[in-house]
């Protein structure tokens, strides 16, 4: 019940009422305004659009980030404060031919009101705990494999997680170089 502007959890069902509150209710009660999706946009000729929120940036240096498409093509398009720097490392992978990291195909100068942004390929998918253990294990393969060749080249990744592996086509891929390298 709710007396006096106050919610008593103290009963028996007092963290279910609240889970049914919070659940129940828009994300704007809470203060948070998620980002709206960015509206198409050009690259050259061909315009990347169809977006759909894969994660919304959590923090004010936080990254939103989108799956859409260029030219037919599915795209990972991801708009932050840091995007200059995983621009930088991605392209350094790229010239020192590390495989299954992402590619840049494009960068996005801020418009009003949004952060620069950058279009990669592939789409990958996060792992789940139905998928095969074959795939699970090839998956884990490839990004060992992956940071021995960043380690070989004095490179650190610095937030490997879950989050930051997907798999594309049965392998295993690193995503996610907004931190940063250290050399």
């Amino acid at each position: 019940t709710i007396s006096s502007g106050k919610l008593d959890l103290s009963g028996p069902d007092g963290a279910a009422m609240l889970l049914r509150l919070l659940y129940s209710s828009p994300e704007r009660h809470y203060g948070f305004s998620p980002t709206p999706l960015p509206s198409p946009f050009m690259v050259g000729r061909v315009q990347v659009g169809d977006f759909k929120r894969l994660r919304a940036g959590c923090s004010p240096r936080g990254a939103s980030v989108y799956s859409g498409s260029m030219g037919g093509q599915p795209v990972v398009v991801k708009f932050g404060v840091d995007i200059d720097t995983e621009v930088e490392v991605l392209k350094l992978l790229e010239g020192l031919k590390v495989e299954r990291v992402p590619r840049v195909l494009a960068e996005v100068a801020p418009q009003t009101g949004q952060q620069p942004g950058m279009v990669i390929q592939p789409c990958g998918t996060h792992l789940r705990a139905a998928d095969a253990p074959d795939l699970i294990a090839q998956v884990v393969l490839d990004v060992a494999v992956i940071l021995c060749k960043l380690a070989g080249a004095g490179i650190l990744h610095r937030d490997v997680s879950g989050g930051n592996v997907v798999q594309h086509g049965g392998r295993g891929w690193l995503i996610d170089f907004q931190v940063g390298p250290r050399r």
